[in-house]
C-alpha cells in the first residue's frame, strides 16, 4: 500500500479522478503555520487532513480572517489549471439525480473555541470550459455537515431535502445551506448524507442558479477559521444520474 503525504501550502495528492489540497488560501503573508503540520494524506483505505491555525491574521487590506479549506475535489476548477473527471462539468438541466454521502471521523477534534466547518463546495459556471469571463460570474453552493462558533445571520428560507433540513444563507453569486440545529464536530464514526438535487431545483426555482450553466467542480472540506484537528474520510460517495463519479 502507498502512503502520501504532502504539508505546507499550495500542496497536492492526486489519486484517480480526486484531488487532494491543502488549500492555505486564507493564509496572508503575515500569518505564520507551523511546518508539517497543516498537511493532506492518502493511506489508501483512507485519505483526509490536518490542520494547526491557532494564530490567524486577516490578509492584507481585509478586517477579518478568511478561512482555509483542505480538501478533497473532483471536476474542473473555475480558476482553471486541473480538470480532473471526464463527467463534470455537468449541465445543471441535465442533472437527474445527484446525491453526496459521506463518512468521515474526526481524529483530532476541534477546541472548544475553534472555528470551522465541514462542508460540501460545488461550483457552477456559465460555459462548460472556463475562462476569465466565467472566473468573475462564477457561483458557489455550499451544503455544511457540521459547524462550530461560525455565526450566521438570519436565513432567507428553510429548505427541507428529504434527509436534513436547512437554514438558506443566500448572497450574490454564494449560497450555503447550513444545518437549522447546530452539529458540532465529535469524537466516533459519523455519516452525512444529503440529496443535493433537491437543494439545486430549489436554487433554480428561486432564480439563484440558472439551469443552462454547468455544475463545474465538487469538494469536500474544512473551512477553518481558527483552530487546529485532523479529518480521516472512511469514504466518500458522489452519485450523478445514477453514475458514481
Amino acid at each position: 500500500m502507498t502512503i502520501e503525504r504532502e504539508c505546507g501550502k499550495d500542496q497536492v495528492i492526486e489519486f484517480g479522478t480526486r484531488r487532494l489540497q491543502t488549500n492555505l488560501w486564507g493564509v496572508g503573508e503575515n500569518e505564520k503555520i507551523p511546518p508539517f503540520r497543516d498537511c493532506v494524506f492518502n493511506y489508501g483505505r483512507y485519505f483526509g487532513w490536518r490542520w494547526d491555525r491557532s494564530n490567524p491574521v486577516p490578509m492584507p487590506g481585509d478586517r477579518n480572517v478568511s478561512p482555509i479549506y483542505p480538501d478533497i475535489t473532483t471536476g474542473t476548477s473555475p480558476w482553471g489549471g486541473y480538470h480532473t473527471n471526464p463527467l463534470l462539468p455537468v449541465q445543471v438541466n441535465k442533472i437527474q439525480s445527484l446525491q453526496f454521502e459521506v463518512k468521515y471521523m474526526y481524529t483530532i477534534p476541534p477546541r472548544k473555541e475553534d472555528s470551522l466547518n465541514l462542508a460540501y463546495d460545488i461550483w457552477v459556471i456559465d460555459r462548460p470550459v472556463p475562462d476569465d469571463v466565467s472566473l468573475k460570474t462564477k457561483k458557489e453552493i455550499m451544503v455544511w455537515a457540521n459547524r462550530q462558533n461560525v455565526p450566521m445571520p438570519a436565513p432567507k428560507a428553510q429548505v427541507d431535502d428529504g434527509i436534513n433540513q436547512y437554514d438558506l444563507m443566500a448572497w450574490d453569486n454564494y449560497n450555503a445551506f447550513i444545518p437549522a440545529t447546530d452539529v458540532l464536530p465529535r469524537f466516533g464514526v459519523h455519516t452525512h448524507r444529503a440529496d443535493v438535487k433537491k437543494l439545486v431545483d430549489y436554487l433554480v426555482q428561486q432564480n439563484l442558479i440558472p439551469a443552462d450553466w454547468y455544475l463545474a467542480e465538487i469538494a469536500l472540506g474544512n473551512e477553518v477559521w481558527k483552530g487546529r484537528g485532523m479529518v480521516y474520510v472512511i469514504d466518500w460517495s458522489l452519485n450523478l444520474n445514477g453514475v458514481q463519479i
